[in-house]
């Protein structure tokens, strides 16, 4: 079976002015901002059709939304009258997707997987791998100021989460220190809970932010230090566990060995940063291999790039931690057929209504 016709078209999304801009933007301050991206379709001789998403995200990845158009309409020749691959195994990646953007290479690689797994009759996680676990679990996001916080954390510890990520680093450390603390009581100690610092401190503050936290039983800390050179001396001496996060995509693109890394418990995998699917798929595996447990984690991807989000996460190897995945409940609902939501399950986005977006190709 072949593909027969591409479409592009180009969105922008209302993020909800109640969610702190990310860390890695140019400002934490309250206040709405726009997450704009590519949806790519795609249809095969039969006519199914299947979708993907292009997001890259500013501050973290690489490429530009200008930079990640222009080479997804390079590509476009070498995609019509591809062959689909009938399962993961027989997938060879073209030569033309070595130099593109990560954002690129997960957009169509989502769409062309889940184009040969309808294809199949399977879901997209199935195809990828036939033992795919059926349930993803997925952490509450916890962010913003302490009230806001602990509204979040009591509303989702009633809609059933067990595992919570708290992002710290913008206060002082004896705030900070305290806003963990109310967590941990609101949650209660057997929830897991988790820290995200997105490299804010140097190493002294953030060795006087772990100590004042080390009763808390925290599970571990996403990248606690503006100097990640310094993260296996920490890792050593610090009692809470280290993960990685913006280390990642660095690791890739200085080739370092990821043996050098082993000393993290953990390590977070945006997909769309850190070079698509199949990348990420095979650094899941190759952390799994040394005892780093792999975390699929979004980049603010809307419901179309979510849902293969959550059939990675169904598939990567490791324990199956819960997901980085709570994040579309801070979109607009521009786009309808939002995916249901029941406590911290998540279902699949099948069909976006693209009647009102720009076509760009």
């Amino acid at each position: 079976m072949r593909i027969t016709s591409i479409e592009i078209y180009r969105y922008s999304r209302l993020v909800l002015d109640e969610f702190p801009r990310p860390a890695y933007s140019d400002t934490q301050a309250l206040g709405s901002f726009r997450r704009e991206g590519l949806l790519v379709r795609i249809r095969s001789e039969l006519g199914t059709v299947s979708f993907g998403e292009v997001a890259p995200l500013f501050g973290r990845s690489r490429e530009t939304l200008e930079e990640a158009t222009l080479a997804i309409q390079n590509v476009l020749p070498t995609l019509a009258g591809m062959t689909l691959p009938r399962s993961f195994r027989e997938w060879t990646e073209p030569d033309e997707f070595e130099d593109l953007p990560s954002s690129c290479r997960y957009g169509i690689e989502q769409a062309i997987y889940g184009l040969s797994a309808k294809e199949s009759s399977v879901s997209l996680s199935k195809w990828l791998r036939e033992d795919a676990r059926d349930h993803v679990p997925v952490n509450a996001l916890l962010n913003g100021s302490p009230d806001v916080v602990l509204q979040q954390a009591r509303d989702a510890q009633s809609g059933g989460y067990g595992v919570f990520k708290l992002k710290v680093g913008s206060n002082r450390i004896d705030q900070e220190a305290q806003l963990v603390a109310d967590v941990r009581s609101t949650i209660g100690p057997e929830a897991e809970l988790r820290l995200d610092a997105n490299r804010a401190w140097d190493y002294d503050r953030a060795v006087q932010f772990l100590s004042e936290i080390e009763n808390q039983d925290i599970a571990y800390i996403e990248e606690p230090l503006s100097n990640p050179e310094l993260l296996n001396r920490m890792a050593r001496n610090a009692s809470v566990p280290i993960a990685l996060d913006e280390s990642i995509p660095e690791i890739l693109e200085q080739g370092k060995r990821l043996e050098e890394f082993a000393f993290a418990c953990t390590a977070i995998l945006k997909p769309t940063v850190i070079g698509g699917m199949a990348t990420t798929i095979d650094l899941a595996n190759r952390f799994s291999s040394i005892g780093v447990e792999p975390v699929i984690t979004s980049s603010f991807e809307t419901e179309v790039g979510h849902a293969g989000l959550v059939s990675l996460a169904a598939v990567i190897s490791g324990s199956g931690w819960a997901a980085g995945l709570d994040t579309l409940r801070y979109f607009d609902a521009d786009l309808p057929s939002e995916p249901i939501r029941e406590a911290n399950k998540i279902s699949l986005y099948q069909n976006p209504d693209l009647s009102g977006l720009a076509r760009v190709v």
